[in-house]
């Protein structure tokens, strides 16, 4: 099943691009394919699957004195994400930060990571010279250790992920010249900064259609059996 994703810019990074994402439901398997334009170049720009999780049979919740304090953010229930606007700037200084946008498209559930270092932080993708930059990895999720919450720290299983119609992508990494307020990542201090953890676009998944999930080179294979083709008929002619 194919679900895309067409990703908006947030906090004027001017980023646009695609992510989608491939589930296989007999083999257990989640591939997501991302190609964005627009990011700040060379640099490492965490992204994630979000979803928010109804107040039903809550099994864990933001820790008190937190700004999401007493959210839940696992359950059994899981509901519709939404693309944050500049309406959920609580704290009014023109930015939507990683939390704030969390009120709509809810916490981590999935680290768009090719794996874990040393530290046990998610390897994320960097952006190249043009400020490009394509990812594609594929998740076998009864054994992926990227499935948890890594600003939380709560341990999420594929069922949190589904349906994926819910789910939404978040990309964060934005240049700031000039901060303002206190109370996340962009603060009064900061003046021609990356901020790594700064939403830079997001985009809900929908549903595209009951796809086969392609082999990473499929298509240039492929692309190789049409010049094959097309020698082919050249001979012959």
């Amino acid at each position: 099943m194919q679900y895309d994703a067409n990703l908006t810019a947030l906090n004027g990074s001017g980023v646009s691009g695609t992510a989608s994402v491939f589930y296989d439901d007999t083999a257990g398997s989640l591939r997501l394919v991302v190609d964005a334009s627009g990011l700040y170049p060379n640099f490492v720009h965490p992204q994630h699957i979000h979803g928010p999780f109804a107040d039903v049979d809550c099994e864990a919740r933001a820790p008190a004195g937190s700004f999401l304090g007493g959210v839940c953010i696992d359950s059994s229930t899981n509901l519709d994400a939404q693309s944050p606007t500049i309406a959920q700037d609580i704290d009014g200084d023109g930015f939507v930060e990683t939390l704030e946008g969390a009120v709509t498209y809810g916490p981590i559930i999935l680290n768009g990571a090719t794996g874990l270092d040393a530290e046990g932080s998610p390897i994320f993708p960097t952006s190249n010279a043009d400020g490009d930059l394509s990812f594609d990895y594929t998740y076998d999720l009864a054994s992926t250790e990227l499935l948890f919450d890594s600003l939380f720290m709560v341990d999420h299983e594929p069922e949190d992920l589904l349906p994926l119609s819910l789910r939404e992508f978040v990309i964060h990494g934005v240049f700031v010249q000039d901060g303002s307020g206190d109370m996340f990542e962009v603060t009064d201090d900061i003046s021609n900064e990356y901020v790594m953890l700064l939403p830079a676009a997001s985009g809900e998944f929908e549903f595209v259609g009951e796809v086969p999930v392609p082999e990473p080179g499929a298509l240039g294979l492929l692309g190789l059996g049409m010049i094959g083709l097309a020698g082919l008929r050249k001979k012959l002619g």
